[in-house]
């Protein structure tokens, strides 16, 4: 259950030197841009920003679903292109 909110949290650890995720278990994307950050045994349930990692720890990403965009039709644009250009050159006739 904690695991599928892990990606609803964010520590923002803007003043963060360094982080230490040893022998625990961690939810959340950890936001630590200038840190260092150091794990043995340890299992991170979302995300990790920081500026060098060293360790074993595991990485558990949650899956995300997104949802499709539709395309403009590229021919139907081109047809009503052409379609409002005819005007213009029935007048310069």
């Amino acid at each position: 259950e904690n695991a599928k909110l892990a990606d609803r949290i964010l520590f923002n650890l803007s003043d963060a030197q360094k982080l230490d995720f040893t022998y625990g278990t961690f939810f959340g994307t950890f936001l630590a841009m200038n840190a260092e950050v150091t794990g043995q045994s340890g299992d991170l349930f979302g995300g990790l920003f920081a500026e060098s990692y060293n360790g074993q720890n595991q990485f558990h990403i949650n899956s995300f679903t997104t949802t499709t965009v539709p395309e403009p039709g590229t021919l139907s644009l081109i047809v009503l292109g052409l379609v409002g250009f005819i005007p213009m050159l029935r007048r310069k006739k």
